[in-house]
């Protein structure tokens, strides 16, 4: 017997359903009070990847599950009888999700990523479709090229959603607003910087509550009025919120937490915020998780070269930490990571020193690591990444603004100017690769699946193109311009660069070409290559390899081989 996941209560609460996979997944339905009553419901052979109950509890929608380049479609399901039928046919390029009734249970409604044959740059869209004629529709709002994240109001006049006018796919930022399903009039009630995530109505229509980034690494919990203004943070954590529901009567609100020393929690907190508590039990702040001494989280504020306050994360080794500052300047690793926007420092410590990215594991090794926010993350604003892509400018400040906390790290005497290393993945790769060639500041680089020249990138790429005005074809100046492969003979840090087996860069030859230009160069460079990886590291062993190479790279060249305590 497959194993159940994905379960939804029927709306009257007497039974419930949920998705079992016996070959493809299929929809099961299960008397509340009787579990051997359990029974599939969806027809066979049908795989589905979304469902939803009516708000009558007699039928079942569901989105079948295709893979990418395949047409799919819309079913409906009568709860009692089981018969189903086919409405709508959903196109090859997009990844639905998100499915919702509305409130009379006459409109359905869901978010859609899409894809353009050989593009990577998605965009994001709503759809609703009116269940009676079978009508389906773009829900795109005057002024917003993008939607996502819907959510219905109490009422059905209106759904919430992220949107913005960006048409730059995961590289725009997205706001909170409403929109009159029958008139079309959009609302925007939240401004740049604050972006807004996963929104949830107040049972009376009055406020809603959302998850939103701005000014900071953080993700807090927020809430406005639907009308727009009385906007209100209701949580101040150096965490990462996420997964919101709201109570029946309005007054609590479930969400999940991360925090770089908690295991990751439900939290209840009052929806004016005036009160909040851990419902599961490993709440206690950890000090070691398998054996390993894990370091003591700092938020640290710094302004870069222009005045722009940012944010990072400091862990410190253990023993240290705001109450007790170090003697002396410590071996550092400054943590560059991925994005470059709608990504920011990792909060989440999970349940294994490997979360974090390893940084509790080299903390525990004597190091003071540093993962370090820059602008371009989308944390401050759109003003930072517009004028970056109006410029063709695929670097903007964002090396800068890291160079300024290296800055403040040392002017503190907490950060030894003679052992500093550098490490990032994916773009923080790219960008850990940029400084290696553009300053001497590191004594050891660890670059893990970064991009060393843009004009051997593996696929037509509109990311790229966005950033860089153009084809490579049209602006080839400026793909090697942006090349760390272009600059290798100004390098002179010790570079480990470390890549999947099966990952694109490794497969064009990234990490070679630029590790073959180094030692060119004079410099000493090594390649590590994970087998079975692609760009994300899954493997417990590979991981287990990454972390004692990367360690044993910073400790032979930021402190002579000689380690620090771990236990």
């Amino acid at each position: 017997m497959g194993m159940g996941s994905s379960p939804r209560w029927r709306p009257d609460g007497r039974a419930l359903v949920f998705l079992r996979e016996d070959g493809p997944a299929r929809v099961w339905l299960s008397q509340a009070d009787d579990p051997d009553s359990s029974a599939p419901l969806s027809p066979e052979g049908l795989p589905v990847a979304e469902h939803a109950w009516s708000p009558d509890g007699r039928m079942l929608a569901l989105i079948e599950a295709v893979e990418l380049g395949h047409p799919g479609a819309l079913w409906i399901v009568d709860a009692n009888s089981g018969d189903a039928r086919r409405t709508t046919e959903l196109p090859a390029h997009e990844i639905p999700g998100n499915l919702s009734w509305s409130p009379d249970g006459t409109s359905l409604a869901w978010d859609v990523m899409t894809f353009s044959e050989g593009r990577t740059n998605n965009a994001f869209e709503v759809r609703l479709l009116d269940v009676a004629d079978r009508s389906l529709r773009c829900v795109v709002p005057v002024g917003s090229c993008q939607t996502g994240a819907s959510a219905w109001s109490p009422d059905g006049t209106k759904l919430a959603f992220r949107a913005t006018p960006h048409p730059y796919g995961y590289q725009a930022l997205f706001r909170l607003a409403t929109w009159h399903v029958e008139g079309g009039a959009t609302h925007y009630l939240i401004r740049d910087p604050l972006s807004a995530y996963g929104p949830a109505w107040s049972p009376d229509g009055e406020r809603i509550y959302f998850l939103g980034r701005g000014g900071g690494i953080t993700r807090q919990l927020y809430s406005v009025s639907a009308g727009g203004g009385d906007l209100r943070r209701l949580t101040d954590m150096l965490a990462r919120h996420s997964s919101l529901d709201v109570s029946p009567d309005g007054r609590w609100l479930l969400c999940d937490v991360e925090s770089p020393d908690h295991l990751t929690e439900v939290w209840l907190i009052a929806s004016d915020g005036s009160e909040s508590r851990c419902l599961t039990g490993a709440s206690r702040k950890l000090t070691t998780v398998e054996g390993l001494r894990l370091g003591v989280p700092e938020l640290l504020r710094w302004r870069s070269a222009d005045g722009l306050e940012l944010e990072g994360l400091l862990i410190w080794p253990p023993g240290y930490g705001p109450g007790r500052r170090p003697e002396r300047p410590l071996p550092t690793v400054v943590d560059v990571h991925d994005g470059p926007t709608n990504q920011t420092v990792e909060l989440g410590l999970g349940g294994h020193p490997l979360y974090l990215d390893g940084l509790h594991y080299l903390a525990a090794h004597g190091y003071l690591c540093f993962s370090a926010d820059y602008r371009r993350s989308g944390c401050y604003g759109w003003e930072h990444i517009g004028r970056a892509i109006e410029r063709g400018d695929f670097v903007g400040m964002d090396a800068v603004d890291i160079l300024s906390a290296v800055d403040l790290l040392v002017s503190r005497g907490w950060a030894d100017p003679a052992a500093l290393g550098i490490r990032g993945f994916s773009h923080g790769g790219f960008l850990a690769n940029w400084l290696l060639t553009q300053t001497g500041r590191f004594q050891a680089v660890v670059s893990i699946e970064g991009m060393t020249n843009h004009m051997t990138r593996p696929m037509p790429d509109t990311i790229l193109e966005v950033w860089m005005g153009g084809k490579p074809e049209e602006v080839p100046e400026r793909y090697r311009q942006y090349s760390p492969l272009t600059y290798a003979a100004q390098a002179a840090s010790p570079t480990l660069l470390v890549y999947g087996e099966e990952g694109v860069f490794n497969k064009t030859h990234q990490g070679q070409d630029f590790r073959d230009a180094l030692v060119s160069a004079g410099v000493e460079a090594e390649l590590l290559v994970l087998p079975g990886e692609d760009h994300f590291f899954e493997q417990p062993q590979n991981l287990e390899l990454f972390l004692v190479r990367s360690l044993a790279w910073y400790d032979g060249h930021l402190r002579d081989g000689e380690r620090g305590d771990g236990g």
